[in-house]
Parts: structure tokens; sequence; C-alpha cells
């Protein structure tokens, strides 16, 4: 997966989420009757998961951001990025997920993931991870009484 194949928008990523929940839905008719929400905990992970691949790619690789995009463009999002993490590593840990939460229903799971490995603590990404599934699950809710 590259950079270019995440959704570029919060409505386009809980659609994505959407897509990938129903297919784990309908494998799940075969036997497991896990509810909703641990459906949805797996596939967010999944998708939390593939950001950080692509964060690290991305980290590592430059181009990963598209050939595209100047290099200048990718440098700028690496200083917000590091910028973004400055801003928020003096906080307590719990302020510190809320914000992660924050960027991500304001920018993304990509933009999030980003953010937590410039702090470069595995436990925050993992708590962030759990609020998120609750954050996401209530915003997938509320998309659904929208349609």
């Amino acid at each position: 997966m590259d950079i270019q194949e995440l959704p570029k928008t919060l409505e386009a990523e809980i659609a994505e989420l959407e897509r990938k929940l129903a297919a784990r839905k309908e494998a799940a008719l075969g036997g497991d009757n896990k509810e909703e929400k641990e459906l949805f905990r797996e596939v967010l992970k999944e998708h939390v998961e593939s950001a950080k691949e692509v964060v690290h790619e991305a980290k590592t690789d430059q181009p990963a951001f598209s050939s595209s995009t100047p290099a200048s463009s990718s440098h700028d999002y690496a200083a917000q990025t590091k910028g973004k993490a400055d801003e928020i590593r003096e906080k307590e840990h719990r302020e510190q997920i809320e914000a992660l939460v924050d960027i991500a229903l304001t920018k993304g799971v990509l933009d999030a993931v980003a953010v937590a490995r410039h702090l470069g603590n595995p436990h925050l990404l993992d708590d962030f991870h759990d609020m998120l599934v609750d954050e996401y699950y209530d915003k997938l809710l509320q998309a659904r009484k929208l349609t």
C-alpha cells in the first residue's frame, strides 16, 4: 500500500472502513458471531497498521508521497507532523491520546499515526487505537443515520 491508496478525507476514510466492515461481517456469517463493534475493532486495527506502514515508508523513502508531489511538500508535511508532535509531547498521556484522536477525526488516521510515531511511544499508539475504535465507531453509526 502507498500513500495514494489511502482515503483523502475523513468521509472517504469512514466510507472505506464501512466497506471493510461490511466485507468482514459477510465473511463472519459462516460462524463467527462477533459483535459488530468487535469486528470494527479488527478492521480499524488493520487500517491503523497499514497507515503505520505508509508513514514508515514515507519517512524512510520520500518518493512514497508520489512523484507529482514536490519534495518541499513532503518536507513541509514532515515538519508539520513533527511540530504537532512537539506541541503535544509535554501533555499528560490521556491528553496526548485525546489530541491524537482529534487529529484522526479532523485530518484522518494517517496524520494521527504520523504524529504518534514522532512521539516514539508504542504504548501511546495502542491506547490511541483503543480510544479511536470508540470514536470512529460512533462516527460510523452517525453516518449510517444520515444515509
